[in-house]
């Protein structure tokens, strides 16, 4: 990847209080000229080791086997379907307060 040269940028607040950025200051407004290197937010790449493709007889699976998660994505479902009919079942008893349904 090729070195940019150091870039500069302009900053300035509106009558609104709203801060702008950008690469060229307008006419007629006091702008901070600013600048910054570009180059320094890279991050080299690395290699990523070699998969295995088979587990080692004394390595044991992952514990998330899918199995695992479709249970416990079962489980929420289920979760969220009971706190579904607890929140109906609340806003029902709002309701009839407000309408004077019940005392």
């Amino acid at each position: 990847m090729p070195v940019q040269k150091t870039v500069y940028y302009y900053k300035w607040q509106d009558a609104q209080g709203n801060w702008h950025i950008a690469d060229k200051a307008p006419k007629g407004v006091a702008a901070q000229r600013l600048k910054t290197n570009p180059n320094a937010n890279i991050i080299q790449s690395v290699t990523a080791p070699a998969q295995k493709t088979e587990l080692n007889k004394q390595q044991q699976p992952d514990s998330q086997t899918p199995l695992d998660y479709l249970s416990r994505v079962k489980q929420t479902l289920q979760d969220a379907e009971r706190a579904r009919v607890l929140l109906n079942q609340r806003q029902q008893n709002l309701d009839d307060v407000i309408s004077g349904n019940k005392h």
